[in-house]
């Protein structure tokens, strides 16, 4: 009911990340045709005018054709990311031993010390971190570490890239702290601005970062201020891309599942990023488990069939991921590329194939530690 009926005949759903492409209603329509029953905009990028023009046509397609085209709309929530970059000389880039200014200034320094220089655009995030703070960016491409707190900004040192040449820093690429602890809102300035959008126009509304039960809640709230009838809200969706989320998972459930249509996005970006590569094979399993014993929907996301999507090959490994985690999912995301149909089409018949395998091979729920914590007794009171 959530996800719309499946197009390819499986009992997985697919939804497919959308940007300017989505303007032209016919590749919306081959999109669906294809084996998509989900749209998923991105509220971090773009702006509502061409957010409406893919939601019209997603409704267009859905009159002519008969079938679903659910709209999904991700709120950004306090994700740090890079907002400018200034360099004093051509084609800089990261490499182990670079040190950058990440500033907290909308605009960049007069220094003979440092090459390049970012800026953040959540700069109360550098006052709750400290040095020796290790620092992850673009998705965990580069890792370095904060070797100074100025009164402009930290000093970074890079240690590690994924690249021999070193890394070139970009606008807009995501900042991740996983050994800090941050106290920011759920919910940004930007955010409400958004949600006043979301919540009139889609279908599902995704909230990311979400840690704890009073996360959840102050987006149960948000969505209820703005439209007080009941019947007519949009499902929520918690992204679970932080090791506290996935702790807190159980009393996540529990106070949101109850009360308004429900599911929850393995985010394995962020995951990843934040918990560490070496468990995010096993977290993600245990999100699954959770999931399945609560019956809320469960969405496999972030890097599924990457390969496939921008070059129109896929990998041994993403295929793998694809059939044996997403196909155990009730719903599986794909990211944009300039392959995306094809990455549809593909998923719809990886799915379809697997259907019958993952049926018979579901495996038994071991208990979960962290299911002896849940603050049943708290959460029926506060809601």
């Amino acid at each position: 009911e959530m996800f719309g009926e499946p197009t390819n005949g499986s009992r997985t759903n697919i939804m497919v990340t959308v940007d300017e492409k989505a303007k032209d209603k016919d590749f919306v329509k081959e999109l669906v045709k294809g084996g998509a029953s989900v749209l998923r905009i991105n509220a971090a990028h773009d702006d509502a005018t061409l957010w409406k023009q893919i939601i019209d046509n997603a409704r267009a397609v859905e009159e002519e054709t008969g079938m679903t085209c659910r709209i999904t709309m991700d709120i950004a929530g306090p994700k740090a990311r890079t907002s400018w970059v200034m360099s004093q000389e051509r084609g800089v880039r990261l490499k182990v031993g670079t040190k950058f200014l990440l500033s907290r200034e909308n605009h960049a320094q007069v220094r003979d010390d440092v090459i390049l220089q970012a800026g953040c655009s959540l700069p109360e995030v550098l006052d709750s971190v400290e040095v020796g703070d290790s620092i992850l960016i673009d998705d965990g491409s580069v890792e370095g570490v904060i070797r100074e707190a100025l009164p402009e900004g930290l000093l970074i040192e890079v240690l590690k890239t994924d690249r021999k040449k070193g890394k070139r820093l970009k606008v807009d690429r995501g900042l991740n702290f996983p050994a800090s602890d941050l106290d920011l809102d759920v919910i940004t300035q930007k955010d409400e601005k958004d949600l006043d959008f979301a919540c009139k126009y889609a279908d599902i509304i995704g909230f990311s970062f979400i840690k704890s039960v009073e996360d959840i809640q102050c987006c149960l709230k948000a969505i209820e201020r703005r439209v007080p009838n009941p019947t007519e809200r949009p499902a929520v969706m918690a992204k679970i891309e932080t090791l506290q989320g996935i702790e807190n998972l159980p009393d996540i459930v529990a106070a949101a599942a109850g009360h308004s249509p429900f599911c929850v996005m393995i985010a394995r970006g962020d995951l990843a990023v934040e918990t560490g590569y070496l468990r995010l094979a096993e977290l993600q399993q245990q999100i699954l488990w959770i999931c399945e014993a609560a019956d809320v929907p469960c969405i496999w996301a972030t890097s599924v069939l990457d390969n496939l999507v921008s070059n129109g090959i896929p990998t041994r490994a993403e295929v793998t991921d694809a059939a044996e985690g997403g196909a155990r999912a009730e719903c599986v995301m794909l990211n944009k590329g300039d392959y995306i149909l094809e990455g549809v089409r593909f998923l719809a018949e990886l799915l379809d194939r697997m259907d019958e395998n993952v049926y018979k091979k579901t495996p038994l729920l071991r208990p979960l530690g962290i299911a002896k914590n849940v603050r049943t007794q708290d959460i029926t009171e506060d809601v």
